[in-house]
């Protein structure tokens, strides 16, 4: 940045690799480190000094980098980054479908009693955008199974009913990307594990009769879990 000869400027791509780099180290200071190059970015673009604005891969790891500083803090940032770039008229860095992966999976790991009914509500808003015609963002099964996941890190009292209300609509989707596996039902059935009650003891049940039958409808292979 500080050199007289152009030859050696950072160019956008620079600028990437060194956010990338903060978020390998999965420190609690990554995402503020990310974010702060990030700034750098628009700063010298504003200047003239980059040919082009930071994009959404650029956005997208600055998110990655909050997502792994595993804090709800870090969950909220990301989740600020996402609004602005779903507010912004600037289509270099509208979010994609990783955007709103990258963002789940940060509450998924903040450790936010709240993180659940966050993460669910941003599936919530990548279903919207199918609903009306943009299939670029139908959700994967990965995505699914994270919402699953941060409902039972969150410790809610109604994790369990959300999480088979979840694994449902899996089953029901006509998507085929959004079909349940091996790690979905086995995270719904450990989230019934905390239901000491009857309840709890036909949930487990039913779920893995449910995943036994998935596996012949489906041809996939796994082990049956312990009632």
């Amino acid at each position: 940045e500080n050199s007289t000869n152009p030859k050696i400027h950072p160019t956008g791509h620079t600028y990437v690799c060194v956010i990338n780099g903060w978020a390998r180290t999965q420190t609690k200071h990554c995402g503020r480190q990310a974010e702060a190059i990030l700034e750098r970015m628009i700063h010298r673009y504003k200047q003239g000094l980059l040919e082009s604005p930071p994009n959404t891969i650029a956005y997208n790891s600055v998110i990655d980098a909050w997502a792994k500083s595993r804090s709800t803090f870090g969950a909220e940032r990301a989740e600020a980054i996402l609004a602005e770039m779903e507010n912004s008229a600037d289509p270099s860095f509208a979010p994609n479908r990783i955007t709103y992966h990258t963002v789940i999976h940060a509450w998924t790991k903040s450790g936010s009693e709240d993180s659940g009914r966050r993460a669910e509500n941003i599936l919530m808003r990548m279903n919207q955008k199918v609903e009306h015609g943009q299939t670029r963002f139908v959700a994967t099964t990965n995505t699914f199974t994270q919402v699953i996941a941060a409902w039972s890190n969150s410790g809610a009292d109604e994790a369990p009913e959300r999480v088979e209300q979840i694994l449902t609509l899996m089953e029901e989707s006509p998507y085929y990307e959004q079909r349940p596996c091996f790690a979905t039902y086995e995270l719904v059935y450990d989230t019934w594990k905390n239901r000491l009650d009857f309840k709890g003891k036909q949930m487990r049940r039913d779920i893995s009769e449910r995943w036994n039958k998935w596996k012949v409808l489906t041809k996939r292979d796994g082990t049956m879990l312990d009632q």
